[in-house]
């Protein structure tokens, strides 16, 4: 069975409180609370990828599924008369 390293379990709560509550303000625990402390200075690591210039007024995608079809009218060169064939197989 696969055990976490301690160092992964940090990131991984780390990356958990960055996601639940954001950037970590609260103050240090104390000296002798050693898993706090590890637990804190986990959260505490900045961002490694900032973005320096962030964009305040995002433009939002028109389309959130730019591979999804949402033409209500797939065929671009429909049939005129759909039942043109249907006279030919008639006599059959």
């Amino acid at each position: 069975m696969f055990e976490a390293s301690n160092n992964d379990k940090l990131k991984m709560y780390a990356l958990y409180k960055q996601v639940l509550t954001g950037d970590c303000v609260v103050k240090r625990p104390g000296m002798f609370d050693i898993v706090g402390r590890a637990k804190w200075d986990a959260w505490k690591v900045p961002n490694p990828n900032p973005n320096p210039n962030p964009n305040p007024n995002p433009i939002p995608n028109p389309n959130p599924y730019p591979n999804l079809n949402l033409d209500p009218n797939p065929n671009p060169n429909p049939d005129p008369n759909p039942n043109a064939n249907s006279e030919c197989m008639e006599g059959l």
